[in-house]
């Protein structure tokens, strides 16, 4: 690593915006901290497909989403987020889209 990026490094982390815990921004921070690197889940996502051979892509709509619930999420064109509350985990809708996954609620 050169002197200009260890100077962006330090001045990066030295900030404290990581509010959320799990935000993207500190868990690449912790892991930088922790490992050296960082992991982006899209890379994770591409190595399950692609050297684990999962089929990941299958998931994306057969197994996230689950029968009886496509059309609450595909009806949901707000601009704000929706909270879909299934058996052991929650889904966060926003305008159509699948934005993330969540815990159930008190879990």
């Amino acid at each position: 690593m050169n002197e200009k990026d260890k100077r962006n490094a330090q001045k990066y982390r030295s900030k404290s915006v990581h509010k959320d815990k799990f935000s993207k921004e500190a868990r690449q921070d912790k892991d930088i901290r922790k490992f050296g690197y960082h992991i982006t889940d899209h890379a994770v996502v591409r190595y399950l497909d692609r050297v684990m051979n999962q089929p990941v892509e299958r998931y994306r709509h057969e197994r996230i989403v689950p029968t009886g619930k496509e059309d609450e999420v595909s009806n949901w064109k707000e601009g704000y987020e929706k909270y879909i509350e299934l058996n052991n985990y929650q889904l966060v809708i926003k305008n159509q889209t699948v934005v993330t996954v969540l815990p159930p609620k008190g879990g």
